[in-house]
């Protein structure tokens, strides 16, 4: 037992280390001038008793056999964090489709165009977006790769047009994603700060373990577009104990009932 605690110090410690050099690498400007200074005895002791250790070897034990994260940890050390509660902020859905814009192919005036994004495929802006026009509700845009789309242009291709989907200044649209993750504890947690890190408001989440100690988690999110999507989804890949993520729809996986809500916390 002293041997395996021995061995989860030093790999705690030399995982604190790589994640802490690729964040600097990253934005070296969010951890001063002596970043190395923070993973010294004293600052992990300072900050032990958030994660319910004694100390700095059982903190660097705890990250080195996994049940407590990294990606946690470092967000207590860098400089001019609050050593408050991690939670997910969840607020009421901001997401608003009417002030988006489309422009044809060939860039021609569609200033006056009817259209609204389709719920079986949610596209947002960056989206290979080809509309449908329907009778009297204008066009109807869809991801080209949507089944429903895929059968307009096989069956009525004259009906169908690409179109530039684009969002205003500060606008965001209502994606769905879902992660499929080994089951741990305070990985809700660390899956908010890295949301919280990507600026992208969660507006529903849901969760469900399984037996065989993984857990699915399925949240409703609002994005700029694909470019902030892409962004988060490989920052969440990043993480670790991340087997799975995917976006998706809400009619097609039938996955979070999106209704209107108030703002909390969930731990």
């Amino acid at each position: 037992k002293l041997l395996n605690f021995t061995e989860h110090v030093q790999t705690g410690h030399e995982m604190l280390e790589r994640e802490m050099a690729a964040q600097i690498e990253r934005d070296a400007k969010l951890w001063g001038d002596n970043p190395r200074d923070l993973l010294k005895e004293d600052s992990l002791k300072k900050i032990a008793p958030i994660f319910n250790v004694k100390g700095d070897q059982e903190l660097l034990a705890s990250i080195g056999s996994g049940t407590i994260s990294v990606t946690r940890v470092l967000n207590k050390l860098r400089p001019n964090s609050a050593h408050s509660e991690d939670v997910i902020q969840i607020g009421g859905k901001r997401s608003d489709d009417r002030d988006a814009q489309i422009a044809t192919a060939d860039d021609s005036d569609s200033g006056n165009v009817l259209f609204r994004r389709s719920r079986c495929c949610l596209p947002i802006p960056g989206d290979d977006v080809v509309g449908y026009i329907t009778r009297g509700n204008g066009w109807a845009l869809h991801r080209r790769e949507c089944a429903n789309m895929k059968d307009y242009l096989e069956k009525s291709p004259e009906l169908c047009q690409s179109f530039d989907y684009q969002g205003k200044e500060g606008q965001v649209f209502q994606v769905f994603l879902i992660i499929e993750c080994l089951d741990r504890t305070n990985l809700l947690a660390d899956l908010g700060f890295t949301f919280g890190e990507s600026k992208t408001n969660i507006t529903a989440v849901r969760t469900q373990s399984h037996v065989d100690n993984t857990a699915t988690i399925e949240f409703a999110i609002e994005v700029k577009g694909t470019h902030h999507l892409a962004n988060l989804t490989q920052k969440v890949r990043n993480m670790g104990d991340i087997l799975d993520i995917r976006r998706t729809s809400y009619r097609k996986e039938a996955i979070l009932k999106y209704e209107p809500m108030n703002k909390k916390k969930i731990k």
